[in-house]
C-alpha cells in the first residue's frame, strides 16, 4: 500500500507515501478515466475514497493470486466478491477515511500520470453519456428488438 518502505530497522518497518504505490495508483487511474466524461457541475466534490479502497484491494488480491510467481488460485479466490473482500475492503476504508487533503493531493497527481497509459480503444463510454442526456452508458447497455 505504500509508496516506499524503510525496513532498515526490520522490527518496525516505516511506510511512505500511502496507497502511492505504482500498483494502486495505475488501477486507481481506470477510474478516474471513467468519471472523466461526468461533467464538473455533476462530479462529485469529495475525495474518491470507494474507488481508492476498491484499486487497493484488487491490486491486493492479484498480488496474493501471483505470490509464488505463477497464477494460484483456489476455489474460492476466482472472484471478487463481497464475502472475500468485504472486510479488506473496509480495513482499508478505515484508513482512507483518515487521509489529509495533501495526501489526497499526491494520490491523484500520481494516478493522473498513469490516465490514458492503456490506451483505451474508444470513448464511447463519454459519447453515450453526452448523447443519452446525461444518461450512463451502463444504462444504455441493452439490445434493442431490431438488433437481433
Amino acid at each position: 500500500m505504500w509508496y516506499d518502505v524503510d525496513e532498515s530497522d526490520a522490527q518496525n518497518p516505516i511506510g511512505k507515501g500511502p496507497f502511492q504505490h505504482k500498483a494502486i495508483l495505475d488501477t486507481f487511474a481506470f477510474y478516474l478515466e471513467s468519471v472523466s466524461a461526468i461533467p464538473e457541475g455533476v462530479k462529485k466534490t469529495s475525495p474518491p475514497s470507494a474507488a481508492l479502497a476498491l484499486a487497493t484491494v484488487a491490486v491486493e488480491r492479484a498480488w496474493k493470486q501471483w505470490a509464488t510467481g505463477e497464477l494460484v488460485q483456489t476455489a474460492f479466490d476466482d472472484k471478487f466478491s463481497a464475502t472475500l473482500w468485504g472486510l479488506p475492503t473496509q480495513e482499508v476504508m478505515v484508513s482512507i477515511d483518515k487521509l489529509k487533503p495533501h495526501t489526497w493531493t499526491k494520490i491523484l497527481e500520481g494516478a493522473a500520470r498513469f490516465v490514458g497509459a492503456h490506451k483505451p480503444k474508444s470513448v464511447r463510454a463519454q459519447s453515450l453519456y453526452t448523447a443519452g442526456g446525461g444518461t450512463s452508458g451502463r444504462a444504455m447497455c441493452y439490445e434493442s428488438e431490431s438488433d437481433g
